[in-house]
């Protein structure tokens, strides 16, 4: 009676002792489970780990790859082709990479802005300009200031992509070395900055131009001739920044254009407005000419500009050209500043002055100074001081020589050589009287 009591209120021993069993079990067999499970996690975890790794070591194989196919199309061209088609070949590459190099150096950010420009034809608007770099300078400190280059794509953009906002100057070069340098402009977040530019078509053209010299009674009653040097003394001879405006642009270059046959910027008038070209030797000095060797004509082709500076102008008679090599040499002229009482030491060769002090008409000349303006000397002959003075000076007794070498003119003459119209660059002598000893600085040179 009492085991039956004791079955109802515990239960069956077996299953008891089945329950116990099994509870045990499960306690020892526990930690494994967990063990397996963090082992699978592992697993699974190294197993991702090695296939990323796999898929960045592929990645870099690709672009390594792309990159040697780039180099390739620069290095394995082994059939001639054109000037321009070669340089786009070799920027087309270039490019590609400098576009990776700047999308993965700027962060795309709500502070940008899109900057693109249209390039068009100036003969035909709307039709793309090919064949021109652009640089992108933005403004700022060291940290944040950069310059991009980009290339003209076949539709005429110049597209520098997405930029962080501020302050931008661009510049565009042409494969034939001109260049133009456009306004500043400053970006706004989230608006994009467009420009359409007209460019030119081709390097510039020699258009003709006359000379038309305004000749005192006397000088034109005898044989003269004025050599006109347009060269800057600094220069080498035929280098000069020639600018041209090309719709609302100012494209500059820097006169290479000439060939070493020309020999261009000296040119001998004559009375009859008659010009030819000076030959000079192959240090662009002057040399000595024979009058009858000259090819005089009633104009010159001269490549387009605005900005031809008449530097200095020399007054010769024909029968002294045989000396004209004696110009090369260093020199000390005594001019009139100005048709004024005012002269000073000067030398025509490399236009400086030699003295300290201020003209009659304020201009500032320092020791050793660097004149810029346009310059009348007569080499060969002495000018009657008195003959060249301005009627409207009055105090002639300020005048401490009689004799002088030439003008120094307090402006610059500047002469444009523009197409489709006419070019006639207009000198204009002034009169003097000559002594008959003949100038003194040159002789002391000679």
């Amino acid at each position: 009676m009492k085991d039956k009591q004791v079955i109802k209120q515990f239960g069956e021993p077996v299953k008891i002792a089945h329950q116990l069993w099994f509870d045990a079990v499960q306690e020892r067999s526990m930690p494994q489970r967990i063990m397996i499970g963090v082992s699978i996690v592992m697993v699974v975890c190294c197993v991702a780990v090695v296939g990323i790794a796999w898929s960045l070591i592929k990645e870099s194989q690709t672009i390594n790859q792309n990159i040697m196919a780039l180099l390739a199309t620069i290095t394995d061209r082994l059939q001639p082709v054109a000037v321009e088609n070669r340089d786009q070949e070799i920027l087309k590459p270039l490019d590609v990479l400098k576009q990776v190099q700047r999308d993965q150096a700027i962060p795309v950010t709500e502070q940008t802005s899109q900057i693109s420009f249209q390039l068009v034809q100036e003969t035909n608007i709307g039709k793309p300009a090919i064949g021109f770099l652009g640089q992108l300078t933005k403004s700022g400190g060291k940290s944040d200031s950069f310059t991009l280059s980009a290339v003209v794509d076949k539709s005429g953009k110049l597209d520098f992509g997405k930029l962080p906002c501020g302050r931008y100057s661009l510049q565009i070069h042409s494969h034939w070395n001109e260049y133009a340098t456009m306004s500043k402009f400053t970006t706004i977040p989230g608006h994009s900055y467009s420009q359409t530019i007209v460019c030119p078509t081709a390097a510039p053209k020699r258009v003709p131009v006359q000379f038309q010299v305004d000749w005192s009674d006397k000088l034109k009653s005898e044989d003269w001739v004025l050599l006109c040097d347009f060269r800057s003394p600094e220069s080498s001879g035929s280098a000069q920044l020639l600018t041209r405006r090309i719709g609302h642009v100012r494209w500059t270059s820097n006169g290479q254009f000439f060939t070493g046959e020309d020999q261009p910027l000296v040119y001998l008038i004559d009375k009859e407005n008659q010009v030819s070209i000076c030959p000079l030797d192959q240090q662009g000095e002057y040399k000595d000419l024979d009058q009858n060797t000259l090819v005089e004509k009633q104009s010159i082709n001269i490549i387009e500009g605005e900005n031809y500076t008449l530097a200095i102008i020399y007054l010769i008679q024909k029968h002294d050209l045989k000396k004209l090599s004696s110009l090369n040499l260093p020199r000390s002229c005594i001019v009139s500043v100005n048709k004024s009482v005012r002269t000073i030491p000067f030398d025509p060769s490399t236009r400086i002055s030699s003295t300290f002090g201020t003209t009659a008409d304020d201009v500032i000349l320092e020791e050793e100074a660097y004149i810029p303006f346009t310059s009348i000397i007569v080499p060969f002959k002495s000018i009657d001081f008195i003959s060249i003075i301005d009627d409207s000076i009055l105090n002639r007794s300020a005048l401490h020589t009689k004799t002088i070498d030439g003008i120094l003119l307090t402006e610059v003459w500047t002469y444009t050589a523009l197409k489709d119209q006419p070019n006639v660059w207009e000198i204009k002598v002034p009169s003097m009287e000559f002594t008959l000893a003949e100038s003194g600085s040159l002789n002391s040179a000679l």
